[in-house]
């Protein structure tokens, strides 16, 4: 009796919770003191033990009676849902005041389980993180990226709903959206939300930190319209996060109805997520501006070169049931460019597409030249396509609104076979409405781009003898390094001296000679001489820098064109180095493999390719990944902008990286004021060219400015 009265006092000393009961008839025999504290307990016999400890009306479907014996413990966890602790238990069968009884000894070890489970959650949350950065990066189709990983995290987290609103000109736009099985999606109206709507998530969004609402119905008397907006979408709880780009809330991802569960990382998971999207956001704006670009002239917004010829290489005789066709260009827009400034000019631009898409449409209207333009509709009456042309010309006909007027030409076919015969009547008849306008000029007698003179350079013989009198010769521009500001190279520039003695720039002639096809003749004799040119520095011991020389693309189309600049070059023996070739975008390829073939030639023979004029007809992202090149000139029209347009600028930064990633050096032409010169400094450019440093200079003045020994 003793003894049994020790054994009681000391199972009543122990801090673990035990308790004795019949394996038969799962009668409580014995808890100790911590057993009746932890469970509430003030009298224990007579009852059942999984009564007691389980709250349970029937033997539990856990017990262990049937795997216990008197040599060892049987060790098992387990969390007891009545009292919401988590247990490790050590059971056996004993000999109780001479009857068979079963002992458990249950230590609590809730908190280090609950360690245990937080550690297990964080480690799941990284695990989430890592798998859905990997699809954000892996994937080319973001929308569809994000709509997984909305699934990860809302799966996760066992939520009704995850989410992603986009920000824009302070709304708020529903851009992408998960939901579990049986909930109604809420993308569709949730488009167009006025930002007010969450302006007490501001200031926490402010700080980068995560706004959390466990009971929307706080939010009745606190922001009614924002109660009522979440409460339309059954929405009990949420968790969001802001989504920075540049500095600048963007948007926020968030969960719908959340396990609170889950709740304690949610913050970091959607917090680290948000960091992510916003970087792929970023990187789909910027291909999205680019691709946007390769399509749409930046200063119009109309489409531009590029869009027209893939129009061209698209178009199918006899899908349509009509096509009508308007060619426009600009009068005088080189005067107006000369004597008022390019500012003026691109005002004229932009005035005249606006003009054009109060009548016709956006996708219609192309941007195929500096002040040239081709209207393009389909399957309009023809009776309809006059009136919106004569509608066309009236507005511009309007001296006393509209301080500059249009030639425009027009063509309409109900049996369209070949859109090109279209287009080149549509263009004749727009050329002879030039005519009347530079007809009717006192000063002069010329019409488009065209002298008289000019016009017969088209002809093979008259090119010929004009290269041999001379009447061609070369202007050097010269190439400025950002970092020093030091001359550092230079561009050599054709002029054309017609039989009146005028200088005549080249986007008068190198149409025509491109259009005749002796765009080869003119390119080579320019390379020609830039060889030269070079020698004749080197003898006369003055600082030769590389000159860059302008090939047609249709010339580098030229098989054997390699093999003939090498002989030139050894034929005036001068250093492959002192060269670089700008390939132009005048003049169309047929064949793209066979241009990157012969960029490809020109650089296993040592010559430095330039892209030129990137940023208007040469503005894709396939040219990083298809041509091999050194160098990449921004186009002027990107320059004038910069200073206005936080695109071009957010362009030509991405541009900058790029190429400084792919080793290739970034130029920017065009550059006119000391504002372009510093904002392309910090965009990181490279080099630069423009009439802030030099015009073009005559062979004598760019020689004594600039290859002096003592300069």
């Amino acid at each position: 009796m003793k003894r049994d009265i020790n054994t009681l006092s000391l199972l009543n000393e122990i801090s673990e919770l035990v308790y004795v009961s019949d394996p038969e008839t799962y009668e409580l025999l014995f808890v100790n003191q911590t057993g009746c504290q932890t469970l509430h307990l003030e009298n224990y016999k007579h009852k059942k033990c999984y009564e007691v400890l389980q709250g349970k009306t029937s033997p539990c479907e856990f017990c262990t009676n049937d795997r216990l014996c008197d040599d060892n413990f049987y060790t098992w966890e387990f969390t007891n849902p009545s009292i919401g602790r988590h247990f490790l238990l050590k059971d056996k069968i004993i000999q109780w005041h001479g009857k068979t009884a079963r002992m458990e000894i249950a230590f609590d070890i809730t908190e280090r389980e609950l360690q245990k489970q937080e550690l297990k959650n964080m480690l799941d949350v990284q695990t989430l993180i890592t798998n859905c950065v990997r699809m954000l990066y892996a994937v080319d189709d973001l929308d569809q990226t994000i709509n997984a990983v909305l699934t990860q995290i809302g799966e996760f987290l066992v939520s009704d709903r995850s989410y992603v609103f986009e920000i824009k000109d302070e709304l708020m736009n529903n851009t992408h959206e998960w939901t579990a099985p049986g909930i109604s999606p809420q993308l569709e109206k949730l488009q167009q939300l006025d930002l007010s709507l969450i302006s007490d998530w501001l200031p926490f969004f402010e700080k980068n930190d995560c706004i959390i609402i466990d009971d929307v119905e706080q939010l009745q008397k606190t922001n009614p319209a924002a109660y009522a907006t979440l409460h339309a979408q059954e929405i009990t709880s949420l968790i969001a996060a802001p989504i920075f780009l540049d500095n600048k809330l963007a948007g926020y991802i968030g969960i719908d109805n959340y396990d609170s569960e889950k709740i304690k990382n949610s913050s970091y998971l959607l917090l680290s997520m948000a960091i992510f999207l916003s970087y792929a956001i970023r990187h789909r704006n910027h291909v999205e501006l680019l691709h946007r670009l390769s399509y749409h002239d930046l200063l119009t917004n109309a489409l531009n070169r590029n869009a027209f010829m893939d129009t061209l290489s698209h178009f199918k005789a006899g899908e349509n049931a009509s096509i009508g066709i308007i060619y426009i260009d600009i009068n005088g827009m080189k005067e107006i460019n000369d004597f008022y400034g390019h500012h003026q000019g691109d005002k004229i631009l932009v005035t005249t597409v606006a003009k054009v898409f109060n009548i016709f449409n956006p996708g219609e209207l192309f941007r195929i030249g500096g002040d040239e333009f081709v209207i393009i509709t389909y399957d309009m009456q023809e009776a309809d396509f006059q009136e919106k042309f004569n509608l066309l010309r009236n507005i511009f006909c309007e001296k006393t609104t509209l301080p500059f007027s249009i030639a425009t030409g027009s063509c309409w076919s109900n049996s369209p076979g070949d859109l090109n015969t279209l287009l080149q009547q549509a263009d004749s008849a727009m050329y002879t409405d030039k005519k009347k306008f530079y007809y009717g000029k006192e000063k002069t007698s010329r019409y488009r781009h065209n002298l008289d003179d000019i016009l017969n350079l088209a002809n093979h013989g008259a090119l010929q003898e004009a290269l041999a009198a001379g009447q061609f010769c070369i202007y050097f521009q010269p190439k400025i390094s950002l970092d020093t500001e030091e001359f550092i190279g230079s561009e050599a520039l054709i002029r054309y001296t017609n039989q009146a003695g005028e200088i005549i720039t080249p986007n008068n002639f190198i149409p025509i000679l491109e259009e005749a096809r002796l765009i080869k003749m003119l390119d080579l004799y320019v390379f020609e001489e830039v060889c030269k040119q070079i020698n004749i520095w080197k003898e006369k011991k003055l600082r030769v820098k590389p000159v860059s020389i302008n090939l047609s693309r249709s010339t580098l189309s030229y098989h054997f064109l390699a093999d003939q600049l090498l002989e030139l070059i050894a034929k005036h023996n001068i250093d492959i180095s002192l060269l670089e070739l700008e390939v132009t975008e005048t003049a169309e390829v047929d064949n793209q493999l066979v241009f990157s073939q012969a960029l490809e030639k020109l650089k296993e023979y040592g010559f430095s390719i330039s892209i030129d004029d990137f940023g208007v007809r040469n503005a894709s992202l396939s040219l990083f990944t298809t041509i091999n090149f050194d160098i990449l000139k921004l186009d002027r029209s990107l320059v004038k902008t910069l200073a206005q347009n936080q695109k071009a600028r957010v362009l030509i930064r991405s541009l900058a990286v790029i190429c400084s990633d792919l080793g290739i050096k970034l130029i920017a032409e065009g550059v006119e004021t000391l504002e372009q010169l510093d904002i392309l400094k910090e965009l990181r450019c490279n080099e630069v060219q423009g009439y802030l440093f030099s015009k073009p200079l005559p062979l004598n003045d760019f020689e004594n400015k600039y290859l002096q020994i003592h300069q």
